[in-house]
């Protein structure tokens, strides 16, 4: 039916085309000539046949049998000019009329209604834009319509999203996705399609430094990651063991749960972007012992029960996916990574420290070195004596790691600060295969140069405080914390504030905005330590639980502000935080559960 706004359009042009034809019928009456007066003509040539013999039948001029029925016609045609001009001129506005009204109609008709199914499907291939965008629209309205597609149709479309899916090439828009689940939705799809959809959708990966050292410590990380999926994921995934050479147990999972659902007794939840998991397991005496060294493969299998709510809901696949890599193991006193040492380069600035800050704070020494987009990898040993005593050892204070390119800051201790004299200290920076094995991720070549940073003053503690506050780190601080979704209700919530690869110690305090009003429900967040092991890449992370009464007299909202600001008293901070993070984050916008909103 068409709408109201287009009946009077409806009625204007069906008003000038009957007018259009009315001008047109008269238009060619006008045309045909019409005959006036008396005299004689042949009707074969136009010959005047005035004078002509009576007892003549043929013409004198063509010879035409005059004899025959409308041979001689009478009177001579002629038409009339003033109603020709008067025909075509109103016929002429009509048109013109009709034209207006309709061509913009047929400009903005729907053709692609009548575009066939495998133009469309390969359409929606194609770059973005207006006609990939049309085509898919169009196709998720032939889904849903009774015989829209048809059934060969159906698989071939299921089969140019699958393969769009799987090709990381490929953009892979809501839409997209949509049409997959219009199509489950209806019936249209099959369960291996929806089987090839879920596997594709997972990525299992294992990464660890390429070679490892008996005796020391192998880090790695394990983890499951979704990609291009539907937030509405449910199910659970079990992490098998780290296997070496598919034999020897090197490290065990748990089983995770995503977004709570059928989560397993003492497993660990996940959402629907995946989860990573840090490890670290000693290479002592025990450990792979038996194995030789050389490569050793290391891998695990992860085993997947996953369905999608709603439209999926009927289709849960079940299905396996493993993760490896090949690791050299080498002796305990192996040097396994390249460092190269350049004769021209050798000041600190030029591997990208560009500031040191040494403080005592009451006796513990701190050194903080900042450092800014190396051009190599670092991978060196903290050391310091007292400014100028070359009589004196150099007494270690930790270890320096960063990645080329890296933006970070670390912090490193010493106790026993009083050995030296209390104003000045030489900081030396030793290249170590030890920080090379505990960096992550690894590079594939550090600085081989020991960096010397002369008579670097030791500031006390209080001095040293200040916030940081870098606009070229603000991006990275901000995606190092999450707020995890809330729970509970329709009083009592709970929620949770994670902290990650961090390139400045944070401490905060949680607050939850509602209108204009705030109330603090977490004090004293920190994350960063005064060893460095917990900031800039971040092996490992920390998560804060933190619960709330919904305060009294507040107004019932769907959705509430989660502010993390910077703890303003230096007392409620560690005393390593000597520059941590000066600006409040903000997460807009964190929906409460629809259900328990109070």
């Amino acid at each position: 039916m068409p709408s109201s706004s287009t009946q009077p359009s409806l009625i204007l042009l069906a008003t000038f085309g009957l007018l259009v034809l009315l001008c047109l019928i008269q238009l060619i009456a006008s045309l045909r000539r019409k005959r006036m007066g008396t005299t004689p003509y042949c009707g074969a040539c136009g010959y005047n046949l005035t004078g002509r013999a009576a007892e003549s039948m043929r013409c004198p001029e063509c010879g035409a049998d005059l004899s025959k029925a409308a041979a001689v016609v009478i009177g001579q045609g002629r038409r009339s000019r003033l109603r020709i001009a008067i025909w075509g001129f109103l016929l002429g506005c009509s048109l013109a009329i009709v034209a207006s009204v309709s061509v913009p109609a047929l400009i903005h008709y729907p053709w692609i209604h009548f575009y066939p199914a495998s133009w469309l499907i390969a359409d929606i291939d194609g770059p973005p834009g207006q006609k990939r965008t049309d085509a898919d629209f169009e196709l998720q309205r032939r889904l849903t319509i009774p015989n829209g597609l048809s059934a060969a149709s159906t698989q071939s479309l299921m089969e140019k999203l699958l393969q769009m899916h799987g090709d990381n090439s490929k953009l892979w828009d809501p839409i997209s996705l949509d049409l997959f689940t219009d199509a489950a939705a209806t019936g249209q799809i099959t369960d291996e399609q929806v089987q090839r959809f879920m596997e594709q959708s997972v990525v299992v990966h294992l990464q660890t430094h390429p070679s490892v050292r008996r005796g020391k410590m192998m880090l790695f990380s394990a983890g499951v990651e979704f990609v291009r999926m539907a937030d509405t994921l449910k199910g659970h995934f079990e992490m098998g063991d780290v296997l070496v050479n598919d034999k020897v147990v090197l490290y065990s999972f748990g089983p995770m749960g995503i977004q709570g659902t059928e989560k397993p007794a003492a497993s660990m939840a996940t959402n629907v972007a995946g989860t990573t998991h840090f490890a670290g397991v000693p290479l002592d005496a025990k450990t792979l012992a038996a194995i030789p060294d050389g490569p050793i493969n290391l891998g695990f299998t992860v085993n997947f029960s996953l369905f999608l709510s709603g439209k999926f809901t009927s289709h849960r696949v079940q299905f396996s996916k493993q993760a490896s890599c090949i690791v050299r193991l080498a002796p305990a006193d192996a040097i396994t990574d390249v460092f190269t040492v350049d004769k021209i380069h050798s000041a600190p600035a030029d591997y990208g420290i560009v500031d040191l800050t040494v403080t005592d704070d009451h006796g513990k020494l701190l050194i903080e070195p900042r450092i800014k987009s190396p051009p190599i990898g670092l991978a060196m040993d903290v050391l310091v004596r007292s400014a100028g005593r070359t009589d004196l050892p150099w007494r270690s204070a930790g270890i320096l790691r960063a990645a080329r390119g890296s933006v970070d800051t670390w912090y490193y201790s010493e106790c026993n600060a009083g050995e030296s004299d209390g104003s000045l200290l030489d900081v030396l920076l030793r290249p170590s295969q030890d920080a090379a094995d505990e960096s992550n991720p690894p590079s594939a070549l550090y600085c081989g140069n020991e960096l010397l940073l002369p008579s670097v003053a030791v500031l006390p503690a209080n001095s040293a405080l200040q916030f940081m506050i870098d606009p070229s780190l603000r991006q990275k601080v901000t995606a190092a914390v999450r707020v995890n979704p809330i729970n509970g209700g329709p009083k009592q919530y709970e929620f949770s504030v994670g902290f990650g690869a961090s390139p400045v110690t944070l401490s905060m305090d949680c607050y939850i905005r509602a209108g204009s009003r705030e109330q603090c429900v977490q004090r004293s967040m920190h994350w960063g330590s005064s060893d460095g092991s917990r900031v800039g890449t971040g092996l490992s992370g920390t998560t804060y639980g933190i619960g709330f009464t919904w305060p009294d007299g507040w107004n019932h909202v769907g959705n509430i502000d989660v502010i993390l600001r910077p703890i303003p008293d230096s007392s409620q901070r560690p005393a390593s935080d000597t520059k941590p993070w000066g600006e409040e984050i903000v997460f807009r916008n964190v929906p409460l559960p629809r259900s328990a909103a109070p």
